[in-house]
């Protein structure tokens, strides 16, 4: 049995966090395989919010004292449950929103520029100066974005920068 804490990553995707994790703790990957013989070592789960966790396995961790989100919203995770059985639940708010906030602006350029299909044009040959796009600006056009939390303020300031006309609800 180590001396250091064990905790539990349960999403693929947060794999990467693994190198980092792995100097301060022991370190289990749901995804290869329930934790079995580690299970009453593990005091921490690793998770990203939007996916439901399996109230049998917190269950069977009798040792769980936390549930670490490492996104920034938890919609997923029963709280009030978590709570009820002495279990901490963190979140990283402000995390990610400028990252969103780009990817969506990213989103709202292909789309007025139909970036995609100018390249689909081009890989295929079938661009010529006669055929290329011509398409309209950005620049006075409105956006409306539905909540002004911090994503939907990021985006607003990236479409005023561009010159566009932004209101939300």
């Amino acid at each position: 049995m180590s001396q250091r804490p064990a905790l539990l990553i349960m999403q693929r995707h947060l794999a990467p966090l693994t190198p980092f994790l792995e100097s301060q703790y022991d370190v289990y990957r749901f995804w290869e395989g329930p934790p079995r013989e580690a299970g009453p070592d593990i005091q921490a789960l690793v998770v990203a919010g939007e996916f439901p966790l399996d109230k049998s396995l917190i269950e069977s961790l009798p040792n769980l004292k936390l549930i670490a989100c490492f996104t920034s919203g938890y919609d997923r995770i029963d709280v009030p449950w978590c709570r009820a059985r002495g279990l901490a639940v963190t979140h990283a708010p402000g995390v990610n929103h400028e990252d969103v906030a780009d990817h969506a602006l990213g989103l709202i350029l292909a789309a007025r520029r139909q970036i995609a299909a100018g390249d689909r044009a081009l890989r295929a040959g079938g661009w010529t100066a006669e055929s290329k796009l011509i398409t309209p600006s950005l620049k006075d056009q409105r956006l409306g974005v539905v909540g002004l939390g911090a994503i939907g303020e990021a985006v607003a300031r990236r479409a005023e920068a561009l010159r566009m006309t932004v209101r939300w609800w």
